[in-house]
């Protein structure tokens, strides 16, 4: 989390004002507790997570960049690791030909 932005902050504080990186750490880690997760749970992680997930669902990766406010593409790509998950759902287009195998004569 960068501090000193300009624009509005995303998330504030009980004061009203920004959370700071330790602050919006702690809140992760104590609503992780709460809702019984047993890894270590960081803002990072969630980042990651919001970043695979979207491209999961087929984001297209620029536009995952300009969520995350990276200037470069490369940035984006460490968050993007292909997940055994998406591996087996993807599909040959071999799979819908109907072969018909016929026996030698």
């Amino acid at each position: 989390m960068k501090s000193g932005g300009s624009g509005a902050p995303l998330f504030v504080n009980q004061r009203g004002g920004r959370f700071s990186s330790m602050g919006l750490w702690g809140l992760v880690r104590r609503h992780a507790v709460v809702a019984g997760v047993e890894r270590v749970l960081t803002p990072h992680v969630l980042r990651h997570s919001f970043a695979t997930h979207l491209l999961e669902a087929g984001t297209d990766i620029r536009i995952i960049q300009v969520l995350l406010g990276h200037a470069n593409l490369s940035s984006t790509a460490r968050y993007t690791r292909v997940s055994d998950r998406l591996i087996r759902g993807t599909r040959s287009p071999l799979d819908r030909l109907r072969l018909e195998v016929v026996p030698p004569a």
